[in-house]
């Protein structure tokens, strides 16, 4: 496989070494942090015998029995993690990962007030005043995966009203400025999806309300802000509740005409967005089978994971959609101005049918993640795995490096082209 720009002295490269982002919720965040902090060498038998293969029940109970941890669930959580996320023998941050060397990590959490994704980016905590870099890992991880009821979320304190940010930094300036996000939220009527985030962003900023005036003094934006509505402190929970393939804040900073040419312009030919969706199927409730009240604790249960479900499917498609946009807004003159797309798909529904295949499917979408998982059951995810990239078309045109691009729903069904129709059936020539 072609070698990424950073990494052009090497004659040959893996998937692994050619991984630029990664981005994670809830149970994957950890594996991902692992990833970014020390590459595919840090993710060896250690990491899986102290990691995948850890009881989490057993976890769960050993920390009931801890009084230091009954007032503080998550506590116990970021100490269970600081003992692996390390770095020179210390807990780690994000300041430890060189993103030069490698990839960028994108954790998420959910206001769990307003239901908003809030990804673990600079750009954001630019908005509390605060800097991403003293966060550790672990508690990075903590935010991820902080599902409610179980663990106690995380509390991050808005700086705005108390400090400011000035008191961090004497030259501070956001990322994105007040005036850009003022702009954004106005045009509620072209991109309300976009406009509403904006609006929360000016929240955190305490900024509405205000207006926004051009260089020849006519008003640009305006937004009010009648019910004074401020935000001190983030609670954040898992961010799968909002995004549960945590891939919407990934797709927004990147599937944009500037990135795409600032990625071109840098030597990547070739992008592959690889979606690993780990998704179950509707729970075996008692509820399917009975008509007493012992099907409430699992209607209960169905209530709070089917929407979650129904979500990753709506954020699939429009993953999909985007790309197809973006990609059949140009012309055929422009495939030099942008990467080749490879959209992948890792999902054990692809498997489903007849032979080795349903039992792959079936037997991993039994794994219980409450138990400890053994040696038989990775070799199982390891099959599945091979089975699903080997299937897949726009994978194979990715590691062979023939062809100049594809376009897939799932793996396994006919390509979809975006850029040149031609050219995703076509080897280069």
């Amino acid at each position: 496989m072609t070698c990424p720009p950073r990494l052009a002295d090497r004659a040959h490269c893996t998937a692994a070494d050619s991984v630029i982002l990664v981005a994670a919720i809830s149970g994957g965040s950890f594996t991902a942090a692992q990833f970014a902090l020390s590459g595919a060498d840090g993710l060896d038998s250690s990491f899986e015998q102290k990691v995948i293969k850890q009881n989490t029940s057993h976890l769960a109970i050993g920390g009931f029995l801890k009084p230091i941890y009954w007032g503080d669930r998550t506590a116990q959580v970021v100490d269970t993690f600081d003992s692996v996320l390390q770095f020179d023998s210390r807990p780690a941050t994000f300041m430890d990962i060189d993103f030069r060397k490698q990839p960028f990590l994108l954790l998420q959490g959910t206001d769990i007030l307003s239901g908003r994704a809030v990804p673990l980016v600079q750009d954001w905590f630019d908005d509390i005043c605060s800097d991403v870099n003293r966060l550790s890992l672990s508690l990075g991880v903590a935010i991820a995966g902080s599902l409610p009821f179980a663990l106690n979320g995380v509390h991050l304190e808005n700086y705005r009203e108390s400090t400011g940010c000035r008191a961090i930094d004497a030259d501070y300036e956001p990322s994105t400025s007040t005036s850009h996000l003022a702009e954004t939220a106005a045009l509620a009527r072209e991109n309300p999806l976009e406009a509403n985030v904006a609006r929360y962003r000016l929240w955190l900023r305490a900024a509405l309300p205000m207006t926004v005036t051009g260089g020849d003094g006519k008003v640009v934006a305006k937004i009010e802000n009648p019910r004074h509505r401020t935000i001190k402190y983030l609670h954040l929970f898992d961010g799968g509740l909002s995004d549960n393939l945590g891939i919407r804040h990934m797709m927004r900073t990147i599937v944009n005409d500037g990135t795409m040419k600032s990625l071109a312009q840098k030597g990547v030919t070739n992008i592959a967005f690889i979606a690993i969706n780990a998704h179950s199927d509707p729970i075996d409730a008692d509820y399917l089978k009975l008509s007493g009240p012992n099907w409430i604790p699992s209607l209960i249960m169905s209530a709070a994971f089917g929407p979650v479900e129904r979500t990753s499917e709506m954020t699939t498609f429009i993953q999909d959609e985007n790309l197809a946009l973006f990609f059949s807004s140009k012309s055929p003159s422009d495939s030099t101005l942008y990467p080749n797309a490879f959209v992948i798909k890792i999902d054990p529904d692809v498997l489903a049918g007849t032979g080795r295949a349903e039992v792959l499917r079936e037997d991993f979408k039994a794994i219980s993640l409450l138990d400890q998982i053994n040696d038989p059951q990775i070799d199982l995810m390891r099959e599945m795995l091979t089975q699903i990239t080997d299937q897949s078309p726009c994978w194979n045109r990715l590691k062979d490096d023939s062809y100049s691009g594809c376009y897939v729903y799932f793996p396994g069904m006919q390509a979809r082209a975006t850029l040149v129709p031609e050219k995703s059936v076509q080897p280069k020539k």
